[in-house]
């Protein structure tokens, strides 16, 4: 329903320009007619299209290896993304050099945006150690996500649920590596949302 491009238009002031990708045309309908209630000044940040992840990476301007440097002020934002969809964004970050913030969702949605969109595989890094690592097998990352999508408010399933999440987020986060990024784990209060872990990645500026 675009809650949070329109919240972000509306409180933060610093920010000239909100551009919702919305695939859902419900939801798009629904962003465009809470948008109508906003402010003026907001309502003029606001671009919403009904669009795709295929036309992700061609809304950010051109990154390293592609022209001229995208913007400082561009930013990645994803709430809830379902599945592939948080990987497609983390490419799209890394091939354009772009800040993001992304909370994932339903972890097993969406397979085919990992691969789809672009040329690279976006499956996590298969190393996850630090002693010569556990590789892990297409097998494995599958048994993995659907324990990070388990839904049973057991106290031993919460944890595992819990501690699956933080391997996903963390194999996805490693395929940043070196010291050209400066990345982060994040939580909100489960009270809020079970998927309550945001990935945070920027750019570090070459000296």
């Amino acid at each position: 329903r675009g809650d949070l491009a329109l919240n972000i238009a509306a409180g933060v002031s610093r920010i000239s320009q909100v551009r919702l990708l919305e695939i859902h045309k419900p939801s798009l309908e629904a962003a465009r007619e809470a948008a109508s209630r906003l402010s003026q000044e907001a309502q003029a940040k606001i671009v919403l299209e009904e669009s795709n992840v295929e036309t992700l990476a061609a809304a950010l301007p051109p990154g390293p290896g592609g022209g001229a440097a995208v913007p400082a002020r561009t930013v990645l934002v994803g709430l809830h993304a379902c599945g592939g969809l948080t990987d497609a964004m983390l490419c799209c970050a890394r091939r354009h050099a772009t800040p993001f913030l992304v909370c994932a969702c339903c972890f097993l949605k969406h397979p085919q945006l990992r691969t789809g969109c672009f040329e690279e595989t976006q499956e996590p890094a298969a190393k996850c150690d630090g002693d010569g690592g556990t590789v892990f097998d297409e097998e494995d990352w599958v048994k993995l996500r659907k324990l990070a999508d388990l839904s049973d408010p057991h106290e031993k399933t919460t944890e595992l649920q819990q501690g699956a999440m933080h391997a996903v987020a963390a194999m996805r986060l490693a395929r940043f590596g070196g010291a050209e990024w400066r990345l982060r784990l994040l939580s909100f209060p489960r009270e809020w949302s079970p998927r309550n872990l945001v990935v945070m990645g920027f750019p570090v500026p070459s000296s």
